[in-house]
């Protein structure tokens, strides 16, 4: 028989064409039969009527796949639903609804890598709306339709930890649907996420004038309340929070960041008359009275990073917070191990601040500064005559710091003698100055820190191991800039703000030129990327910085590591964080002619430091010997 949709000629018994895949046999058509079923909102029978097409060939039982996938969503049986996606997608990777509607069911599973792969799909495929009639499920619209996919494609992104693409991605959204609510209130907490305040606010204020949806505009008011006191537009935070109360009276949110708003600018009585607006008198004078005790008797939740330096809003920064603010309740010994340009000094400095001795000095001394003669004289502080040249007696760093805060930094690279004479002060809190035989007993908060591992150096013998112990009471470990890369939008963000020129608004980067950022390894850490942003804003004035104005350019363009003295065996053995951080360093040396000083200033970190990362990684005595036989030749 011929195939009444086509007209092929069909071989005896079969069932289906074998040309277009259309149902051979006579009778009710099963498409028909199933749109029915969906227009009455009757999914079971949908999903009935499309069995005897499930197992059609070619497009055919793609698509009912596809529809059969629909029919199982809309009956909330979720996991069969997506199953019947990626079904029709594997023999047809042409179905647009079939890969979006997987890529959103993986979404809402939590499954945000499945999701992005199958949204990646659906965003390379043009939506085939005409002549769809399951279409509405969808969009109206081909760009609305591919303004969905982006928006998903951002929230995955965000999720995953991936800030700069998620902003591409929404960008693209509202691109295609300007008007798109959703999009603009999820790139405004992204912006908000990373300390671009008046960026946020333009943002959330764009998705706050088009919201109808009354929860919808409370979370997003709150946002803007909080872009906008961040972005220093107090008056703007407050309509925010007010515009939440109308809505929601009992907002704990709005409540306490307003209360803290006007209390903080001395608006007692504004803020008890706006109060009585949401709530009774008897709560509203509850509440400002809890307010006003919290703001006078300093009553804190975790610190503010920002206000020490601390920049980030990453797992990894807000752990470290909350270290911070425990370790400042007590007065224990803290040891904060890290690699160099962490913020290791940043981290003690906001330990003594916060905690009871913030009103004594704090005191700083580089153990790894001074040779180890001057720095006992440093520490414990000498008497008149006690060493050719001592013409007057001197106080050391442990009486300096009375009432207050030491931090002995680089305390990994303590001589074995120092070691045991520090272990006494730790332990009795007692010394006697270089010469002298009074004994002192000062009163001081002791924080150590060290980017060498000490527990391999007590294994090795280089550091005592009793001395290790009285150290390690309170440890806090910095996790290098390569482990925290949600954070680097939020510091290069802060970076700029600090650098600004007078009379001029920050600098911003190009999404080019954070995603140039966020890809590189950052040996130097956060005090590499404080110098590059510095480098940029000092040497360009457009308000924008490109890719090429950060500096980052001559190591990617350096010759590659196989260029030094052939194959690179010491790479092969390292792990390829390892291998990266060994293969930055080795570049940045050769593009300056293997001179340590201006490798280290370009890495943002020490000549010390530096040096040690080249013994670490066999670098030390290593030439480029294609680039000199080059030169001996034009010589």
């Amino acid at each position: 028989m011929n195939c009444p949709a086509c007209g092929v000629r069909a071989p005896a018994g079969a069932r289906y064409c074998p040309d277009c895949g259309a149902p051979l046999e006579v009778g009710p058509d099963p498409w028909q039969s199933a749109l029915r079923r969906f227009v009455r909102g009757d999914y079971a029978a949908a999903a009935e009527a499309l069995k005897p097409l499930l197992g059609a060939p070619g497009p055919a039982g793609a698509k009912a796949l596809a529809w059969n996938g629909h029919a199982l969503y809309f009956q909330g049986r979720e996991a069969e639903a997506e199953a019947a996606y990626r079904g029709a997608l594997s023999r047809d990777p042409s179905l647009w609804g079939a890969a979006f509607q997987w890529g959103s069911l993986a979404f809402s599973a939590g499954r945000h890598t499945d999701a992005l792969t199958a949204l990646d799909a659906a965003a390379a495929l043009a939506p085939r709306l005409k002549g769809d009639p399951l279409a509405p499920l969808f969009s109206d619209s081909e760009d609305a339709a591919r303004a969905k996919v982006q928006l998903f494609r951002g929230l995955c992104l965000r999720e995953l930890g991936r800030a700069v693409e998620a902003e591409a991605a929404l960008k693209r959204a509202l691109e295609l649907s300007p008007a798109d609510p959703l999009s603009r209130g999820v790139l405004g907490g992204i912006l908000l996420a990373q300390g671009r305040y008046e960026e946020a606010v333009g943002a959330l204020e764009a998705a706050v004038a088009v919201v109808a949806d009354e929860q919808g505009l409370i979370g997003l008011n709150n946002d803007l309340g909080v872009a906008a006191f961040q972005a220093g537009d107090l008056d703007k935070a407050a309509r925010a929070f007010k515009r939440v109360l109308k809505a929601r009276p009992d907002d704990p949110n709005a409540l306490h960041n307003l209360g803290m708003l006007y209390l903080k600018r001395g608006l007692g009585e504004e803020l008890r008359q706006d109060l009585r607006e949401f709530l009774k008198a008897d709560h509203a004078e509850h509440l400002l009275l809890g307010l006003t005790r919290s703001l006078v008797e300093g009553a804190r939740g975790a610190p503010r990073g920002e206000e020490f330096g601390l920049v980030g809003g990453g797992a990894a920064m807000r752990d470290t917070l909350e270290l911070v603010d425990r370790a400042s309740r007590t007065d224990a010994n803290v040891l904060i191990l890290g690699e160099n340009g962490t913020g290791k000094e940043l981290v003690a400095r906001a330990i003594h601040r916060l905690g009871p001795r913030a009103k004594g000095p704090f005191v700083a001394v580089n153990c790894a500064a001074l040779p180890e003669t001057l720095l006992e004289s440093e520490l414990f502080g000498h008497e008149k005559g006690a060493f050719t040249g001592a013409d007057r007696a001197k106080p050391g760093r442990f009486e300096l710091a009375q009432g207050g805060t030491l931090l002995l930094d680089d305390i990994g690279e303590l001589q074995p003698p120092l070691q045991a004479k520090l272990l006494r002060v730790v332990q009795e809190k007692a010394f006697e100055r270089v010469g002298g035989t009074r004994t002192l007993r000062p009163d001081f908060r002791l924080v150590a820190a060290t980017h060498v591992d000490l527990r391999r150096a007590v294994v090795e013998g280089r550091f005592r191991e009793d001395l290790f112990y009285r150290l390690f009471v309170l440890p806090i470990e910095l996790p290098p800039l390569r482990e925290r890369l949600d954070d680097i939008p939020a510091l290069a963000a802060h970076f700029l703000r600090s650098f600004a020129r007078p009379g001029r608004p920050p600098q911003r980067l190009s999404p080019a030129a954070l995603d140039k950022l966020m890809r590189h390894p950052w040996p130097g850490n956060v005090r590499e990327l404080e110098n590059c942003i510095e480098r940029a804003v000092a040497l360009h004035d457009a308000a924008v910085l490109e890719p090429d104005d950060l500096g980052l350019g001559p190591l990617a363009a350096a010759p590659a590591v196989g260029a030094f003295e052939g194959p690179d065996p010491a790479s092969a053995e390292m792990g390829p964080v390892q291998a990266a951080e060994r293969g930055v360093l080795l570049r940045t040396l050769a593009h300056h002619g293997f001179k340590v000083d201006r490798a280290a200033g370009a890495l943002g970190m020490s000549r010390a430091t530096l040096y040690r990362k080249m013994a670490k990684y066999r670098l030390v005595g290593i030439k480029n010997e294609n680039l000199s036989q080059k030169q001996d030749e034009v010589l």
